[in-house]
């Protein structure tokens, strides 16, 4: 072989390996980066995904999105001809509107659920 086809095959060989080199070195960086989103449980109809600010459960169907982990909250139990389940800054209540305006308030009938709930994550309070 010509000693210039020689020194080309030497240098196209080198330029490979510092590329698969380099290419390594990049795969190894980044891998250290990516979370595994095993550690971040989600309510069903919800899908883990890496956000900017980490791990997050970010729903299938709606625009809605929030913290890995947290407990679902206990359905509100109520009976007596209720119009709608008010949740506010007060708490979750039974309540029952006419043309509009809220004419009865109570608390949901399944108190002692929602009292071991508030037990277990005194942080939700």
């Amino acid at each position: 072989m010509h000693k210039s086809a020689q020194s080309a095959c030497g240098v196209s060989e080198m330029i490979l390996l510092a590329i698969c080199f380099m290419s390594s070195l990049w795969t190894f960086a980044y891998s250290a980066r990516v979370i595994p989103t095993s550690s971040c449980k989600c309510w069903q109809d919800y899908q883990a995904e890496i956000g900017e600010s980490g791990l997050q459960c970010v729903a299938l169907d709606q625009f809605h999105v929030m913290p890995c982990n947290m407990p679902k909250l206990p359905k509100c139990e109520c009976s007596g001809g209720i119009s709608n389940i008010l949740k506010d800054e007060s708490g979750t209540w039974c309540t029952k509107y006419t043309k509009g305006e809220e004419q009865m308030r109570w608390p949901c009938e399944n108190a002692q659920e929602w009292d071991d709930f508030f037990q277990k994550n005194p942080n939700l309070l």
